[in-house]
């Protein structure tokens, strides 16, 4: 009966084994994938604040474009209304 468990006992510390290689491997693998995830939420937040930053600098842009037709406007607005009441 000894000569039987033995074999027995070596088949089952070789599935061990391979079970024992399988796991680290399948821990590996969720180390690089959670490591992965960590790099890409840390992308995303520093290209959301790239984002940020560069709505801010359209919009000084866009206020610093459109500053001259704002004031020509005011001044034809305010030039007709000058011209108008000069006619009466």
């Amino acid at each position: 009966m000894f000569v039987r468990v033995r074999p027995q006992a070596d088949i089952l510390h070789s599935e061990l084994d391979v079970l024992s290689e399988r796991y680290s491997q399948k821990c590996l693998q969720l180390s690089r994938t959670e490591q992965s995830s960590k790099d890409r939420k840390t992308e995303l937040s520093l290209k959301e604040r790239e984002l940020e930053q560069l709505r801010r600098e359209n919009q000084v842009i866009f206020e610093n474009a459109t500053a001259p037709y704002r004031v020509l406007k005011y001044l034809t607005s305010n030039s007709v209304l000058i011209v108008r009441k000069g006619l009466n």
